[in-house]
């Protein structure tokens, strides 16, 4: 039973450790969720600044034509419009300021440039912020113990966000808990089994002790008796040898008489 208590001791004091350590890692997996949808959020903002960009460039007499090939190239980058950069919005905008001067001079083109900068710069830190909280999430899940068992509930590392690879935003998708959910489910049916196949065995052990014990003490019992029933004939076939005073009278008196 002692061994029982201490195991059971052990592996709650295992499970609080993994339970302290998966709490952590859900923290740290949310906090990059959170980082993702900021930069999510400037990146739309970006696209719709960009919209508007060729929305004025439009008014100002600029070709649909020329529009469209400059959106075709903004929209070839890896993650499509929202993530072409300043730099790529000012290279397909070189040739048409160019050719309208009068769109680069106007207030509503100065002002979305102005924004389109300000965004960029919101984007830049948000990456920054995004990225540290990447760095210690995936130092936490690397670690030991925690690398043991990390990956089977569901923890596995997150990419780092950059510009040339604005895909790797969406491939880490955090961790809802489900398998967690399953391993402690399957943990605490295991112990359950355990405990009970051990208390089985320790109540058989403690029957055959007690049949044991039963025995031995019935043995010495009898054994005892036995001795007891030994001694009392001895002590009766001793005390029927032994003559009387009267029979030593008898004796004496006839020889007397004789």
């Amino acid at each position: 039973m002692e061994i029982l208590i201490w195991l059971l001791m052990l592996v709650a004091v295992a499970m609080w450790l993994v339970m302290r350590a998966y709490n952590r890692l859900q923290w740290l997996s949310q906090s990059i969720g959170e980082s993702r949808s900021n930069i999510e959020n400037s990146l739309a903002t970006r696209s719709d600044l960009v919209t508007q960009l060729f929305e004025i460039a439009k008014e100002n007499g600029v070709q649909e034509a020329q529009i469209h090939s400059a959106v075709a190239q903004l929209e070839s980058h890896p993650g499509g419009l929202a993530s072409a950069g300043i730099e790529g919005i000012m290279n397909v905008m070189t040739p048409i300021n160019r050719a309208y001067p009068d769109l680069k001079a106007s207030e509503g083109y100065m002002i979305l440039m102005k924004q389109l900068q300000q965004v960029e710069n919101e984007i830049l830190s948000r990456r920054d912020q995004y990225n540290a909280a990447v760095r210690m999430y995936n130092t936490t899940v690397n670690s030991l113990p925690t690398l043991l068992w990390a990956g089977s509930v569901g923890f596995a590392e997150a990419p780092f966000y950059d510009n040339k690879n604005p895909e790797t935003l969406v491939l880490f998708q955090g961790n809802s808990g489900e398998k967690m959910r399953e391993a402690i489910f399957n943990v605490s049916r295991a112990i359950a089994d355990k405990s009970t196949e051990m208390g089985g065995a320790l109540i058989d052990e403690s029957r055959q002790v007690g049949i044991k014990t039963a025995s031995t003490m019935i043995a010495r019992g009898r054994k005892i008796v036995h001795s007891q029933r030994q001694a009392g004939g001895h002590q009766a076939l001793d005390e029927g040898e032994m003559p009387t005073k009267d029979q030593e009278g008898v004796k004496a008196g006839r020889l007397s008489d004789g």
